[in-house]
């Protein structure tokens, strides 16, 4: 019975959380991959309800930078360090101290990219367009030269 929306009910008059900004994202997407069913039409835009109106390419910049995130997390293993990038972040921001384990912080990084892909996989079951945008993971040799996990 929360909202996570950044501009609700302040910038907007619509009287539900839009769908589509960071903080919807983050939460619909997490509501979806644990199962939490929510009720129809909690969001002006749904990119997970098969029932909802297709949503506009011009409304999904958000959607796009989360996919391509995810593209770039693709790259995190299970081993004893992050990449460097993610390393320094996690450290400069006080996230975890140089003597503390980067396990639990692997873990999630692993993790998050085979969630959204496996929610963008029943989106695509359900015809939503943005789901193409994000392709399942295939094995080196499969994938074309140049080509990513995220086409956005």
């Amino acid at each position: 019975m929360t909202a996570s929306c950044v501009g609700f009910p302040l910038r907007h008059s619509q009287a539900k959380p839009c769908g589509i900004c960071p903080a919807c994202l983050f939460r619909r997407q997490a509501m979806h991959v644990t199962g939490i069913a929510e009720p129809e039409n909690s969001y002006q835009y749904d990119l997970f309800d098969p029932s909802h109106e297709a949503i506009s390419v011009d409304r999904l910049k958000y959607v796009k930078a989360f996919l391509m995130q995810v593209a770039q997390l693709d790259d995190v293993e299970m081993n004893d360090r992050l990449p460097r990038a993610f390393e320094r972040h996690i450290l400069s921001t006080g996230i975890l101290q140089r003597s503390q384990s980067q396990k639990g912080v692997i873990e999630l990084l692993a993790r998050y990219p085979d969630e959204w892909i496996a929610s963008a996989s029943d989106a695509r079951l359900n015809g939503k367009a943005w789901a193409k945008w994000l392709a399942p993971r295939q094995p080196p040799e499969q994938l074309e030269q140049g080509v990513t996990c995220a086409s956005a």
